[in-house]
């Protein structure tokens, strides 16, 4: 591929192609994969296709939920990565439950799965959160998310000590897969800098509610985390 970024004639091309070749190309047993030209990224950077089973329950999803498994294709970082085994819910539950009907199932879980380490999505939604806090219009629907997400990863046992993640903001500032890194100052931050925003903010994280399970982290919880690592970072 000549470039993943530049949106001239040639290089856009190029990424069409690549992406029409690419859809008649994913197989998934049991499954039905469209892409969605409606999502697709109009300069071809990327793409995303639909993954549609079969459904086995009825009535309808809760809002802000798709009936399909997403699958978003481009270019992006892919280490530092680790080999990590991925189960369902249903596995566990069938296994916990009764082992005589565990016995009888297939068992297709991948054992050994490259997953991108979490500190990479740590860097990278805390820049998207800070870019898109800033952009007019304002739309928090689309990044609310990412404020629990950031929370959630640093509550975790996988995070690296602070000397290991600023050497990783320095490689990917280096490779420009973080390009405005924010300090512990920006008013995406700060609920008293900009009432009317972080007042829709919160609207957006009360309405995202259908996405989670369990207990939520409160929004203004999950910025003050993020403030303190950035002050950590900064040191």
């Amino acid at each position: 591929m000549r470039s993943w970024t530049s949106e001239g004639a040639r290089a856009t091309e190029e990424r069409e192609t690549f992406f029409r070749a690419l859809a008649p190309r994913l197989s998934v047993q049991g499954a039905e994969v469209e892409e969605l030209a409606e999502l697709r990224d109009r300069s071809w950077r990327s793409a995303i296709f639909a993954v549609r089973y079969e459904s086995r329950a009825s009535g309808g999803l809760p809002a802000g939920i798709r009936p399909f498994v997403q699958l978003e294709a481009g270019s992006a970082r892919v280490a530092p990565a680790e080999d990590r085994a991925i189960s369902s819910w249903v596995h566990d539950y069938v296994i916990q439950e009764s082992k005589a009907v565990a016995a009888g199932l297939a068992d297709n879980r991948p054992a050994a799965v490259s997953c991108l380490r979490p500190e990479v999505t740590l860097l990278e939604k805390i820049e998207a959160i800070a870019r898109r806090y800033a952009r007019d219009p304002f739309e928090p629907a689309s990044f609310v998310r990412h404020y629990e997400d950031v929370a959630r990863i640093l509550a975790g046992d996988a995070t690296a000590p602070p000397a290991e993640l600023r050497e990783l903001l320095e490689d990917m500032k280096e490779s420009r897969d973080i390009r405005a890194w924010p300090g512990h100052d920006d008013p995406c931050w700060s609920p008293q800098t900009d009432t009317d925003r972080w007042t829709r903010l919160e609207e957006a994280w009360v309405a995202a509610g259908p996405l989670f399970w369990g207990e939520r982290i409160p929004l203004v919880n999950c910025a003050r985390e993020i403030r303190r690592l950035l002050r950590i970072l900064a040191r």
